[in-house]
């Protein structure tokens, strides 16, 4: 995958040009209301995702995003240029893509909405069309940049056009935080399918191993001097196999008292008897067996580290209540009260932080561009100043493009900050 180096927009507003030169970590776009940062963030995530109707709404005559891989010097190119034609009345928009900057590249068009032959045809429905061009081009983009994008609004633009209202219309927050639990239970859920094969990989060593013989005479004597694990860890391991505590306690106690009397027996030379070294035998494959399950503790631990670590960072931050996912990977709340709760009851403030942080774990630890406007919505000051320390903790590897109103918000990342209207120039002056 690709981060994105450089951004170029010529005709921006129709008089303006745009040169954005962006690390492959975090980038603050800062500037003063009307400046138009959050118009330059919407159309870099447009060209990114092939939003063709968002490309329709911003003026502007060429952009140019220029990539770089991660770990390699190949530079690909993404072109988007409105072409106009005046014979016709019309313009389209032309995609150019280059998996390398010195490629000529391929180019796809997508025609414009004052096209009259289209807009006359009644056969044709031209959202529609959008929607086929831009899943096309979309399919394309995503072999080059993987882009999360998070608007003001929290919704993608479809959901932002929705009637109002509709019966049973949810605000886009709303829609934004179901739509994240609902993919957090879906993640969650292949976490615990993949937990579960390394389970199922665990008993059959465990099954296997009854059949093979994997040590020597020496080391099963070694059981009479070895230190026994703990029965409750025995008890737990037995519990993991699928034994009943009930079933699983009483075996543990009676193989304990054989082995008790084993290494006694063995004290007395005469006294030890062929119980006693099967005794040992099993005792030696119940360390083994302890042995395995502990790197299956390890690798389960690795398995579900980021739930793990998205609860530690979210419940840090709230007050008063701490979140939990449910057997079921349903995200809960837990009141001070003891009560168990949807996350309906978040407020706005606290909604935002489990949207953004939700985006961020959900991102896998890929290298995503993560491109968001105002992420510091109804945040409180002291969420602010660690929310994206918190972001890259969850994922390391995006690469972040955000507006932003708010100097708290970029803290410790002075170094990063953009000054949009330092990045803009009249056409005139070029």
């Amino acid at each position: 995958m690709n981060y994105i180096e450089s951004v170029e927009i010529e005709g921006f507003w129709g008089r303006k040009n745009v040169s954005l030169k962006l690390q492959e970590d975090l980038n603050f776009l800062i500037g003063p209301n009307g400046s138009g940062k959050t118009t330059i963030i919407n159309l870099i995530s447009a060209v990114l995702r092939a939003d063709i109707p968002a490309l329709y709404s911003v003026q502007f005559e060429k952009v140019t995003v220029r990539l770089k891989a991660i770990g390699a010097n190949r530079k690909p190119v993404i072109e988007v240029a409105k072409v106009v034609d005046k014979k016709m009345g019309s313009f389209e928009l032309r995609y150019t893509v280059k998996e390398k900057s010195s490629d000529k590249g391929r180019t796809y068009g997508v025609e414009g909405p004052y096209d009259e032959r289209i807009y006359r045809d009644y056969r044709y429905n031209r959202p529609r069309r959008y929607m086929e061009e831009g899943a096309r081009l979309s399919s394309i983009l995503s072999n080059l940049v993987e882009v999360n994008w998070l608007s003001i609004h929290r919704s993608n633009s479809e959901m932002e056009r929705r009637n109002r209202r509709e019966e049973g219309y949810e605000s886009s927050i709303d829609q934004k935080l179901h739509d994240i639990s609902q993919a957090f239970s879906q993640y969650f859920s292949l976490l615990s399918s993949k937990a579960e094969s390394e389970s199922k990989n665990f008993q059959e060593h465990v099954f296997l191993s009854l059949l093979e013989q994997n040590h020597s005479g020496g080391e099963v004597l070694k059981q009479v001097i070895a230190e026994p694990e703990d029965k409750s860890t025995v008890v737990g391991v037995l519990r993991d196999l699928g034994v009943s505590n009930t079933k699983a306690t009483k075996s543990v106690n009676t193989h304990y008292s054989r082995l008790d009397d084993a290494k006694k027996r063995w004290a007395d030379e005469d006294a030890f008897k062929l119980e006693d070294a099967i005794t040992l035998s099993d005792a030696r494959r119940v360390s083994e067996m302890i042995n395995e399950w502990r790197d299956l503790q390890s690798k389960r631990l690795a398995i579900f580290e980021p739930r793990i670590k998205f609860e530690k960072i979210i419940n840090s931050l709230l007050s008063g209540k701490e979140l939990h996912f449910d057997a079921r990977n349903n995200p809960k709340v837990h009141l001070a009260s003891g009560d168990t709760v949807d996350i309906d009851v978040f407020s706005s403030g606290e909604k935002q932080l489990f949207i953004l942080l939700g985006e961020a774990l959900l991102q896998e630890e890929k290298p995503v561009i993560f491109i968001s406007d105002e992420p510091e919505l109804s945040l409180h000051v002291s969420w602010q100043s660690s929310l994206f320390e918190n972001i890259r903790s969850l994922n390391g590897s995006c690469q972040i493009i955000s507006a932003t109103h708010s100097p708290d918000i970029v803290g410790a990342f002075q170094d990063r900050v953009i000054q949009i209207e330092q990045c803009i120039s009249d056409v005139h002056q070029n």
